[in-house]
């Protein structure tokens, strides 16, 4: 009889969410400011982990209404899977990431629940990304951009 090993997995899945708003001839893009560490005062894109009783998408809906109040969604667009080993301190990360393109820069207004985990949501030109970002976010947000040809 053949012995099997089982190896068990200590990771997490997350999502994470690229918003880029267009107005007139600006595009923008969506950051939080981190409250807790790791990346304690640094800026991100909205995003956390996804709940076990949730799909990837109600899990990115989810997150980015609790970070930064934004709820008008026409499209939610999967770019890309994120899974580089150590992209997040704490522990194993595999991060499913995506897009939504705004028409307007609706104002922000993150929840004051618990369950938030950022101080500050804010839109920023393109030109103006307050580089480095936290975790690989530098990384998803440029490849984001590119894939889309939105630079």
């Amino acid at each position: 009889m053949q012995k099997f090993i089982i190896d068990i997995q200590e990771l997490k899945v997350a999502v994470d969410i690229v918003v880029i708003s267009k107005e007139k001839d600006e595009k923008y893009l969506l950051l939080i400011k981190r409250k807790y560490t790791p990346f304690e005062g640094k800026w991100a894109i909205p995003g956390g982990f996804v709940n076990n009783h949730e799909e990837l998408e109600e899990a990115a809906l989810r997150e980015l209404k609790e970070e930064t109040g934004f709820t008008k969604v026409k499209e939610l667009v999967q770019v890309e899977t994120f899974g580089k080993v150590n992209r997040d301190p704490r522990k194993r990360v595999i991060s499913i990431v995506y897009l939504i393109i705004s028409e307007d820069k609706p104002a922000l207004k993150p929840s004051k629940g618990e369950d938030n985990d950022t101080t500050e949501a804010k839109w920023f030109k393109l030109a103006e990304i307050p580089y480095p970002l936290a975790f690989d976010h530098d990384q998803i947000v440029k490849k984001t951009l590119n894939k889309f040809n939105i630079i």
